[in-house]
């Protein structure tokens, strides 16, 4: 008697599962796909109909039992420029590709040519000449692209620190960057301050200044928030009396500020003082 009451309780449950397992190819099967786009999208040329052609679904499968990851690679495989931010799915039978468009961020110059990048520095498209100007990406130069690459693929680079993510979190946007910015050259000194190698960024603006940070791989966010500020404020200045680095006093001049350095620096004094600290001086060139 017993066990003719399991069989029958497996056979109930084997049922039920049966009847679940037909149901998630039935009313949960794929039917519908749209794509939602999150931004803009200036660079990206596909048509709905090829984006959702490209990621290869399995249509009628249960939505259950899909390799999102695997659609979402062959997207982003499609068009350099599209970013997939996931994959929603709609019960019972539908999915949404949410979409949005990657900005063309930094501009490397390298040995192999210039290399259009977003901020995760994947390559969206190689030049052969660039001209920085205040519509597109930052030029960036003076670091080590490792090798050649293809557009699509992560550019591997060094001696380089992502200044845009930093001016980005300090409220800059990309449009209020490229503004200001014309060109990032990275170089490695010789620190004395600490005797060993630091990182610096040499920024040339559009009206011409000229800034240094220094040791950028260190407090980096409060030094992008202090140039900001700088850059407002030493207009604010012209014709009044600033001290310099060496502590003498003269009266600042356009023609001072555009034959100067101001560089941006922290304090040596880790036991005082924090990454959030940092200070800037105006070094007139030699």
């Amino acid at each position: 008697m017993k066990n003719a009451k399991f069989y029958i309780g497996l056979s109930i449950a084997i049922f039920v599962v049966g009847l679940l397992f037909l149901f998630s190819f039935t009313i949960f099967a794929v039917r519908d796909i749209e794509v939602d786009y999150k931004t803009n999208k200036v660079n990206i040329t596909k048509s709905d109909d090829e984006i959702i052609a490209s990621a290869d679904f399995r249509i009628g499968g249960s939505v259950f039992f899909h390799g999102k990851k695997q659609y979402i690679e062959n997207i982003e495989n499609s068009d350099p420029y599209i970013e997939v931010v996931n994959i929603e799915t709609v019960f019972p039978s539908k999915f949404v590709i949410h979409i949005k468009e990657r900005l063309e961020v930094y501009c490397f110059k390298s040995q192999f040519g210039y290399f259009i990048c977003d901020e995760k520095l994947k390559v969206l498209k190689v030049e052969a000449t660039y001209n920085s100007t205040q519509d597109n990406a930052m030029l960036i130069s003076g670091v080590n692209v490792k090798e050649r690459c293809e557009v699509g693929q992560t550019l591997q680079v060094e001696n380089f620190a992502n200044v845009y993510t930093s001016f980005y979190e300090n409220n800059k946007t990309l449009a209020v960057q490229m503004a200001i910015i014309k060109q990032v050259d990275f170089e490695v000194i010789n620190d004395e301050n600490i005797s060993k190698e630091t990182l610096v960024a040499n920024i040339t603006t559009f009206n011409n200044l000229q800034f240094k940070i220094c040791n950028c791989k260190y407090g980096l966010l409060a030094k992008t928030k202090l140039f900001m500020n700088v850059y407002s404020w030493v207009f604010d200045q012209l014709g009044k009396e600033i001290t310099l680095k060496d502590s003498s006093k003269v009266i600042l001049t356009e023609e001072l500020l555009h034959n100067s350095t101001i560089e941006i620096n922290n304090y040596y004094d880790i036991s005082s003082h924090s990454e959030k600290d940092c200070y800037f001086d105006i070094i007139p060139n030699s």
